[in-house]
């Protein structure tokens, strides 16, 4: 079954103009529309004046509203896709797809991960001019601190031995300024690569430091589980 609400908010509202598709496991289909309370929309769908819009942490809200005798509470994570709802005693997860008109500000999360994969995965080196600021600390002891020395480092690599490097991201997380990767990173196909988690604290929308932990990924385990 499908439902289509519009949640009617201020026009400053984060979320404002930014309509969200919600595929739910039981294929329950809920669209929610954030406007501003002057647009029109479609008379014969749920009009929600009393919503409640939190933002958890960075990407990641809760909407909480009432509707039929039901509290919907479902909370909504823009990088990974998925959607969260509790209904009275009834939890379903699902996916998640979403448009905007464009006001919503981009995430530190969106942005981290665009970042890594247009330079790690792409060797696109414009990424840096968009996303890095001095002064750049790092704290990976082979790399020296500043964006240019950043540059300088990876410009050569992406020559000689990075030069077939490619990243798979598996898990994203942020709180206040800080942004979490986890990632695993080839340095060429044949090889089994390095799992990491990359750390990048971000200031007035920029990456201005970085931590790294990086592990090889073994041959075998004394566990069953994989390392992603």
């Amino acid at each position: 079954m499908k439902k289509k609400f519009y949640l009617i908010g201020k026009e400053e509202q984060r979320l404002t103009d930014t309509t969200f598709h919600i595929s739910f496991e039981d294929n329950d289909v809920l669209e929610l529309s954030f406007i501003p309370k002057e647009k029109d929309h479609a008379d014969d769908d749920v009009s929600i004046h009393n919503h409640h819009l939190i933002e958890l942490e960075d990407g990641i809200f809760q909407v909480i509203f009432p509707h039929e005798g039901n509290t919907y509470i479902i909370d909504l994570n823009l990088y990974t896709k998925n959607a969260f709802r509790i209904c009275l005693d009834e939890c379903k997860t699902g996916s998640l797809s979403y448009t905007s008109a464009g006001n919503r500000p981009i995430t530190n999360q969106e942005k981290a991960v665009d970042f890594w994969l247009r330079f790690f995965d792409k060797h696109d080196e414009t990424a840096i001019d968009d996303y890095l600021s001095d002064p750049y600390i790092q704290h990976n002891p082979t790399v020296k601190d500043g964006v240019k020395a950043f540059y300088d480092e990876f410009h050569e690599r992406f020559k000689t031995d990075m030069k077939e490097c490619t990243t798979k991201i598996k898990h994203v997380s942020s709180r206040g300024d800080l942004v979490f990767i986890h990632n695993i990173l080839k340095r060429s196909p044949e090889v089994r690569g390095h799992a990491a988690v990359d750390i990048f604290r971000f200031e007035n929308g920029r990456i201005v430091e970085h931590w790294d932990v990086i592990q090889k990924m073994p041959e075998s385990s004394v566990n069953e589980h994989p390392m992603f």
